[in-house]
């Protein structure tokens, strides 16, 4: 593609692609231990913060173990 440009959305698309064959390919991939768990920090506990911590929470490897919002009352509802 010489003379070519390629769109950042290409860009992206084909480099998630070509990152996610090393993996799959990568004898790390198959390997347990720490990198199960997905261990995740909330900053803005708004509504869509609410809506995606409670998807987070459907999930058996996943925990949320820090918070933060200047907004007191939704820190509560979240803590």
């Amino acid at each position: 593609m010489p003379g070519k440009k390629m769109g950042r959305r290409t860009f992206m698309s084909r480099s998630a692609a070509l990152g996610a064959g090393v993996w799959a390919l990568s004898p790390t991939a198959r390997v347990l231990g720490a990198n199960d768990r997905i261990r995740v920090g909330m900053i803005g506990a708004g509504a869509r913060g609410q809506d995606l911590l409670a998807q987070l929470l459907r999930q058996a490897n996943a925990d949320l173990v820090a918070v933060a919002d200047v907004y007191s009352g939704r820190f509560d509802q979240v803590r």
